[in-house]
């Protein structure tokens, strides 16, 4: 999830170059990532830029693990407490990221 377009393609490309059955879905929201996690159940990691546009990063790794999907959430963050903060609310891990693309 991510609303970085440059993030979310390189990180497309990264991972479909390590193995052709991998497929990465981007959305935007927490809302459309949410929907994604119900409706595919061959989703096997969650990957989102922080901050989110909800500003909740907490509440968004809460819902996943509520909803009792069982995955690693990772969050790539530009800012060390941000994504601290998804990992005290359950996320697998971090990535620090720059500003730019």
């Amino acid at each position: 999830m991510s609303d970085d377009d440059a993030f979310a393609a390189s990180l497309d490309s990264s991972l479909s170059s390590l193995d052709e059955t991998t497929v990465v879905r981007h959305v935007r929201t927490p809302a459309a990532a949410r929907a994604e996690l119900v409706a595919a159940a061959a989703v096997s990691c969650v990957v989102f830029t922080a901050p989110t546009t909800t500003g909740d990063e907490g509440a968004f790794v809460r819902d996943i693990y509520a909803q009792g999907i069982d995955i690693p959430v990772v969050v790539a963050a530009a800012d060390r407490e941000v994504a601290a903060r998804a990992v005290e609310a359950g996320a697998t891990d971090y990535v620090v990221r720059d500003d730019d693309p």
